[in-house]
């Protein structure tokens, strides 16, 4: 299979058993795909990083494969569920401790 973006493609990662793959985008989009079948994937879900700063950074799948965690240069993760039919929007974790932070900076990378 061939999968073509309009922006570059930083990461990707394939779940433990296989039958998933996620690619985080420079467009700070994370596109979720079924790969159960080898020979036809298929896409279902994108989910946006809200407060990107250059690119996704860091991106991880839960052991049970749903929920997916997903960062860019910033205090900020989201979690999305992976379930193609749960369209709501990501839940957003600020691990900003609220200090100052270097030269009045708040924003750091996970």
């Amino acid at each position: 299979m061939i999968v073509h973006y309009d922006s570059p493609v930083y990461s990707g990662q394939f779940s433990e058993d296989g039958n998933f793959f996620y690619a985080c985008g420079h467009d700070f989009k994370v596109r979720m795909y079924d790969t159960s079948n080898p020979y036809n994937w298929k896409y279902y879900k994108t989910v946006e990083y809200p407060f990107g700063q250059w690119t996704l950074t860091d991106a991880s799948l839960s052991p049970d494969n749903k929920w997916l965690a997903y960062t860019s240069i910033h205090s900020s993760v989201c979690l999305a569920p992976t379930d193609p039919n749960d369209r709501g929007d990501p839940y957003t974790l600020n691990l900003d401790a609220g200090r100052g932070g270097h030269r009045g900076y708040h924003n750091f990378g996970i």
